[in-house]
């Protein structure tokens, strides 16, 4: 599985799991190391850390690590298209214009565990690779950042086993060579 290791504080410390993105550089050609930093867009409700404005407040301190962003809060965007996946690519590309060198984005929900396809289109020239954690891990990384804590991470991408894998995947399809 996808490992994303967190040094720190004792209260965050550890492996989270994570699902990558469907845009932007994967983790094997740009790998995502280095200190988190929470952002503050100054506009969204929460604090400031959905990332729907730029410059972000911040921005300083994003510059060179790596962007933490809550998902949703941004209404401009869910107003226009409820739906719109490219909300998520246009968090990325915010943060890469404020030199964000990757991109976390936790669910909003608190009291998820469950992960979901990061998707969008990248439409916008996004350079920096990003993930997506449950909102249940990211209010504990969350957390302990707004407690004055620093947190450094990195992601590990574990292996991305296709279908020629699964001897069920395999003989299902040879099958449909003898019935048909």
């Amino acid at each position: 599985a996808n490992a994303l290791t967190v040094t720190g504080a004792a209260s965050a410390a550890g492996s989270y799991r994570f699902a990558a993105v469907s845009f932007g550089p994967r983790l094997t050609k740009r790998p995502l190391t280095g200190r988190l930093v929470l952002v503050n867009d100054g506009v969204s409700a929460d604090g400031g850390d959905h990332g729907c404005a730029s410059p972000f407040v911040n921005a300083a301190a994003v510059a060179g690590n790596i962007a933490f962003i809550q998902r949703g809060g941004c209404p401009q965007l869910t107003t226009l298209n409820p739906r719109a996946t490219n909300a998520f690519a246009s968090k990325v590309k915010r943060a890469q214009d404020n030199g964000a060198t990757s991109v976390i984005v936790f669910d909003s929900l608190g009291t998820t565990t469950n992960l979901m396809n990061f998707g969008g289109t990248d439409t916008v020239g996004i350079r920096i690779p990003a993930i997506f954690i449950s909102g249940a891990d990211g209010f504990k990384l969350r957390a302990a950042i707004l407690a004055g804590n620093a947190l450094t991470a990195s992601a590990l991408l574990g292996p991305d086993f296709d279908g020629s894998f699964d001897n069920g995947v395999v003989s299902h399809e040879f099958g449909h060579g003898i019935s048909n």
